[in-house]
């Protein structure tokens, strides 16, 4: 009697699945116009964390959220769809001297901080 109630229990998880499948159908192109989606989505979207995502919108490299409000901050999807279609025709020298500099940056920040903590311990 235990396995069988395994079984079942195996064959309603099993029906649950298909069910959520089902139910995740495409937008329709109306509505994808005025979709607002979370940071989630949006760095899903990009395959990359939404520390990343927060990181990019920050910057001012993304685009900015439509709607901000305390624990609730949503994008419109179409926006969004649009910045990383524009990442992709954009040239690869055009990203590859944004790391670039971006590297750099952060080498000359490491480099200050680096001097200071020397100074701080070289006069104490």
């Amino acid at each position: 009697m235990k396995h069988m109630g395994r079984d079942m229990s195996k064959q309603q998880s099993d029906q649950r699945n298909r069910e959520k499948q089902s139910l995740q159908v495409a937008l329709p192109a109306a509505l994808a116009e005025v979709a607002l989606v979370d940071a989630k989505i949006c760095a899903a979207t990009g395959g990359m964390s939404v520390s990343q995502w927060h990181n990019l919108v920050r910057e001012g490299s993304a685009p900015k959220p439509l709607i901000r409000t305390p624990r609730y901050t949503r994008w419109g999807l179409a926006e969004v769809r649009h910045f990383f279609l524009g990442l992709t025709t954009q040239g690869a020298s055009e990203g590859e001297s944004a790391v670039i500099e971006r590297a750099k940056n952060a080498s000359r920040a490491a480099k200050a901080k680096r001097q200071a903590k020397a100074q701080t311990t070289g006069a104490a």
